[in-house]
């Protein structure tokens, strides 16, 4: 028997190479499989789904909120092992009375590396846990990207729910050099409003797929309602830290692949004009009776800015087609179709129409008010 303090400070006395071991956080039960502790892992919860077959046969004990002490109470654990975010203090108060329970606190990427090393530790796995956290954390150097692009990253829908201050998301953002716009609020998952998230003006919004589950559906949406920003689903699963963080590295590169793809589709001058237009739609949409003129005026000019600048590209892209349904094929239409409300759509659509078709329109567009 050897006592070991856990990530909330607490003294926990557990046996020398536990060999019956209960979990009950997704990501910690797939890091012990990785650790070698398949055999001791005797219990999980029904949310625990990796590594699939092997895990799933396992006693489900419930879930992360709630187990079931008859269960547990049939396994005998030599320990538990809980998560500070995942499960209750109220539950984990219960068990202990019982069992050794080891909880993990993870908040930074830097504090997910060394969960993987207490976890080694104090399962017997010394050795095996440093050697992962060493590999993870190589996999980690050799991908990191700087995006440079503010972010929001959405985990519920009503109330829309963010990923804010002190979360392993963020941090996790963070190290891929994205901005996470909504550490700046108080709590670290604050409710949002649509209005919030505007005047936050991320450039990129990520919808996860946990665990809410955010589909094409919503982006559409969200796409709609926050047209100045790239709306983007991602796999929840990037906040399940252990071993899994070497998926979750794939699945950073693969969003910023596509959000480097839309933000190269057009030049640099036609993606702000589109931006300050829309920001200032919606300013004009909210705007009081005082300031609705002056607002519609601002958002007019600034609109056929946007289609100036669209027009001189289009005219310098090579590509062109005359065919108007080949036109709005194009992957550049598709990602400014992608950014407008409809209101906006149609009158884009007359423009794109024009261009297609060879036809000038008369006057200068950034002139008109």
């Amino acid at each position: 028997m050897k006592r070991w303090i856990d990530h909330l400070g607490r003294e926990v006395d557990i046996k020398d190479e536990p060999q019956r071991i209960i979990s009950l956080c997704p990501s910690l039960t797939e890091t012990l499989f990785a650790l070698g502790l398949q055999e001791q892992v005797v219990g999980r919860t029904r949310f625990c789904i990796h590594p699939a077959p092997q895990v799933l046969l396992k006693q489900n004990v419930g879930g992360t909120k709630q187990v079931h002490d008859e269960v547990i109470d049939q396994l005998q654990p030599d320990v538990i092992i809980a998560e500070k975010e995942e499960n209750t203090a109220q539950m984990i108060s219960e068990l202990e009375k019982k069992y050794p329970v080891y909880v993990i606190n993870v908040e930074t990427v830097e504090m997910a590396l060394q969960a993987i090393v207490d976890l080694g530790a104090i399962t017997g796995r010394e050795m095996q846990g440093i050697a992962l956290a060493k590999r993870i954390e190589q996999t980690l150097t050799q991908a990191k990207i700087e995006g440079g692009l503010r972010c929001a990253y959405l985990i519920w829908e009503n109330p829309y729910m963010v990923a804010g201050k002190n979360t392993y998301l963020s941090s996790w953002l963070s190290y891929f050099g994205w901005d996470n716009v909504c550490k700046v609020m108080n709590g670290r998952y604050p409710a949002v409003t649509l209005e919030e998230l505007r005047l936050l003006n991320p450039q990129v919004i990520f919808l996860s797929s946990e665990p809410y589950p955010f589909s094409e559906v919503h982006r559409k949406e969200m796409q709609q309602s926050i047209p100045g920003s790239q709306v983007v689903l991602i796999d929840g699963e990037i906040s399940w830290y252990g071993v899994h963080m070497e998926q979750a590295v794939k699945e950073m590169e693969r969003v910023q692949q596509m959000v480097q793809k839309g933000e190269e589709l057009l030049d640099l001058h036609t993606r702000e004009t589109l931006q300050t237009a829309l920001l200032h739609w919606n300013m004009m949409k909210t705007s009081d009776e005082d300031d609705a003129a002056e607002d519609a005026d601002r958002f007019q000019t600034d609109f056929y800015r946007f289609i100036d600048a669209f027009s001189t590209w289009w005219k310098a892209t090579p590509n062109r087609t005359a065919l108007e349904e080949e036109a709005r094929a194009m992957p550049e239409v598709q990602w400014i179709a992608d950014r407008l409300p409809v209101e906006l759509w149609i009158p884009f659509e007359g423009e794109l129409r024009e261009l297609v078709e060879g036809r000038e329109r008369e006057g200068d567009h950034t002139e008109q008010s």
